[in-house]
């Protein structure tokens, strides 16, 4: 069933889309309303599963790991072995998002990797094991990745939509045992209290604050976002893979600046692969991706070679850190 979301609502999500971190009373100054008001609708956002959980944004490339995706299209698999690789992938510590699709693709899974040797054993262990049924597929490594808010909850435009990266400057800084396990904490429980993450690793709050801001101060840890279940809300998520042929920076650069200020578009990547964009969105139906589709081709003709999308049905998994780092 859908819940059904007022002006009130959709602000509180706004605000918890750009920092889920917000006390009630600081969403309450933001959104111009009261703290009790805010705690009683966050509460019936969570009580209802409107929520789905609070995540800590890391931008992976400072600690040198890697964003890969294969994209697959099966053949003769029943539904008992497709409910079995599909179980097998959720609880694959190597694999970071599965989502069931329909379109050009049946499923996509992601994984993070410190290098492509490593992705590679990946690969090949989930072709040992269910190559016989795949079709086609494509793998393809993400470049950047930008995250927008959810500027469609708002009825304000926005003149420069505010993101978070996912992938970040590539260093190598090196992370102790501590450090990981602080890492783990907080990975999908964004709205941490410092006092409980101290007594799980038995150092002093002081010791935790200290080490999160130092992980924002050298740009691993971007921000803090919030999942929300789009069904529970009439919503449907798309993906459009852009594939661009020769073309001038400026045009370029015209075509990113035209995907990042539609405000349903929520995530940006720039890939390595058959094709060279990838726009995920969340609009009401399939009319908005038409529309968009067309209208990317008419404004963009000498660069856009060719679009295609997928509906994704089934976001079965998702981390925005790896569970075996």
């Amino acid at each position: 069933m859908t819940y059904k979301l007022d002006k009130i609502d959709k602000a509180i999500m706004y605000e918890l889309d750009k920092n889920a971190r917000l006390s009630y009373q600081e969403i309450a100054k933001k959104i111009k309303s009261k703290k009790d008001i805010v705690a009683y609708r966050f509460n019936k956002l969570l009580d209802n599963r409107v929520i789905n959980k609070f995540v800590t944004v890391f931008a992976l490339g400072t600690v040198n790991i890697f964003n890969y995706k294969i994209y697959f299209q099966f053949q003769g698999l029943s539904d008992e072995e497709e409910t079995k690789m599909l179980n097998d992938f959720v609880e694959d510590p190597d694999i970071i998002w599965v989502a069931k699709c329909e379109g050009r693709w049946d499923l996509m899974t992601s994984h993070y990797a410190v290098g492509i040797r490593e992705f590679a054993k990946i690969k090949n262990s989930i072709f040992e094991k269910y190559g016989k049924y795949v079709h086609d597929y494509s793998v393809l490594v993400n470049d950047e990745a930008y995250l927008f808010n959810r500027d469609y909850l708002i009825p304000e435009k926005q003149t420069q939509r505010k993101f978070l990266f996912y992938i970040g400057k590539v260093q190598n800084i090196e992370l102790s045992k501590k450090d990981k396990k602080l890492i783990h904490l907080i990975s999908n429980n964004a709205r941490f209290r410092l006092l409980d993450i101290a007594k799980d690793l038995s150092v002093d709050v002081k010791t935790v604050q200290n080490k999160i801001k130092k992980f924002h101060k050298i740009g691993f840890i971007e921000g803090y976002t919030t999942f929300f279940n789009l069904n529970k809300i009439g919503l449907k998520y798309f993906k459009i893979f852009i594939y661009v042929q020769e073309r001038s920076k400026k045009e370029y650069e015209s075509l990113l600046s035209f995907c990042k200020n539609k405000p349903n578009v929520i995530h940006l990547m720039k890939t390595i692969g058959p094709w060279e964009l990838e726009l995920e969105i969340e609009a009401e139906d399939l009319e908005y991706i038409h529309k968009l589709t067309k209208e990317l081709r008419n404004r963009f003709p000498n660069i856009i070679k060719k679009i295609e999308s997928v509906i994704i049905s089934n976001e079965m998994k998702l981390d925005f850190f790896p569970q075996n780092f």
